[in-house]
């Protein structure tokens, strides 16, 4: 390899080990790992009340008894889709409790207690067509519209409790005779205390000098313009750039961007799901069932297709013969290390252009009106043509057959060049 060829590995390496040791992302990562069953039981109780409860689209227009079951699925999504930012900002404040060497439990709790402090305690009500208002959290700082500021604010309050609890002198002493809880409730008294009022304290300064509570602003200003770049095209095809970049050098790419893409994935759900209770036609297309169906899939099954259709080497078609299995549930590792496609600068452009192509062709669906914008999560592993049915309906099925056909063409003529190679090195051999 070149010079510049090993500088580029090792910068590519150096960062992976970055994001990899910083517990801030650690933190995001495992909290939205810890979380995605409840999204996904969530979605699909926004699923229930389309198929089972409406009057219009579902069997109630037929059964209208089951209309009476719509509370409890609402109830239900409401508890873990449209409050999710509260159980992910206790579970940031969780991991960060740990890694800090803090009491957990008491770091998490502190996280939220947090970030309510900041958030708006009142609400708009109207009765009788007059308006008023009334004690009450508002849902956008309960659902995906609080996730950012949320896990902001998670951060900096695990980390000032950390750095209280450094103190000593802040520490209430109890005799050895007390209990260990009783004692760790009364040492960390006080960072409670300093750390809920600086919190606090920024928070209204923010709203005296800026007149927005700080969960509007940064969600005005920093977070829904973030949503609308990743929902782009560029937006899509730049973190799949960076995620294949670092397949490519070996490295778990997927992990490496999870920190940021998650984020971004279930808000991008919540915002769908949310739009279809209001009646209103869900407009994100990229979530975290989009990327499942759309994006994980295209990554070893065109490469396996590719070799049965065209290639003569054996050990190519040895290695599809063992990787299409888990290849058509989106799990690429015996394709990406067994061909490998790690470091194999022949197989790099299809790599990344198949992926592009396959979820490319679902955004212009999406885009267009064709496929329909996903309100069900789909979790990692479901096969394929399921993983599409499950989140885009049948117009799901038909984009994931032609991206992944279309991803399948592109790898042909590389798989040509590659029989070209091995019979190059058979004939230098001989």
């Amino acid at each position: 390899m070149s010079k510049f060829s090993d500088k580029f590995v090792d910068g590519m390496s150096l960062v992976a080990e970055k994001v990899d040791e910083n517990k801030f992302l650690g933190a995001i990562k495992d909290s939205f790992t810890i979380y995605m069953p409840f999204v996904i039981v969530g979605s699909f109780m926004s699923l229930f009340n389309t198929i089972l409860c409406s009057t219009t689209t579902g069997l109630a227009k037929w059964i209208p008894a089951l209309e009476a079951l719509k509370p409890i699925f609402t109830a239900a999504n409401f508890a873990t889709l449209s409050c999710m930012t509260l159980p992910i900002v206790f579970l940031i404040g969780l991991k960060l409790g740990k890694k800090n060497n803090v009491p957990e439990h008491i770091s998490a709790i502190m996280a939220l207690a947090s970030y309510l402090t900041i958030c708006p305690q009142i609400v708009s009500v109207v009765v009788d067509d007059k308006t008023g208002t009334a004690s009450g959290l508002p849902g956008a700082a309960l659902g995906s519209q609080g996730l950012f500021v949320g896990m902001l604010v998670a951060i900096l309050a695990s980390q000032l409790f950390a750095f209280l609890m450094t103190f000593d002198k802040l520490k209430i002493k109890m005799p050895d005779s007390v209990p260990a809880a009783i004692t760790t409730s009364f040492n960390s008294l006080i960072p409670i205390v300093l750390t809920l009022l600086g919190v606090s304290i920024g928070g209204y300064a923010f709203r005296q000098i800026s007149g927005q509570y700080l969960t509007d602003w940064i969600y005005t200003t920093i977070q829904h313009p973030l949503e609308n770049a990743f929902q782009s095209p560029a937006g899509l095809f730049i973190i799949i750039l960076v995620c294949r970049a670092f397949w490519f050098l070996g490295i778990h790419g997927d992990l490496i961007i999870k920190p940021v893409r998650d984020p971004f994935l279930a808000a991008a759900l919540a915002a769908n799901v949310a739009a279809v209770a209001a009646g209103q036609t869900p407009s994100s297309p990229i979530t975290y069932g989009f990327w499942v169906a759309f994006v994980a899939l295209p990554v070893a099954l065109p490469v396996c297709l590719a070799i049965f259709l065209v290639s003569k080497r054996e050990d190519y078609r040895a290695v599809a013969k063992v990787a299409i299995g888990p290849a058509l549930f989106g799990i690429s590792e015996p394709m990406v290390f067994g061909l490998p496609l790690v470091l194999n600068t022949t197989m790099l452009i299809p790599s990344i252009l198949s992926v592009m192509l396959c979820s490319g062709t679902a955004l212009f669906a999406s885009t267009i009106g064709f496929m329909p914008c996903n309100t069900v999560d789909v979790a990692f592993g479901t096969p394929v043509l399921l993983s599409a049915l499950i989140g885009h309906g049948w117009q799901g099925v038909v984009v994931q057959i032609i991206g992944l056909a279309l991803a399948t063409l592109v790898y042909v003529p590389f798989m040509i060049i590659a029989n070209k190679q091995a019979e190059a090195e058979q004939a230098a051999q001989n």
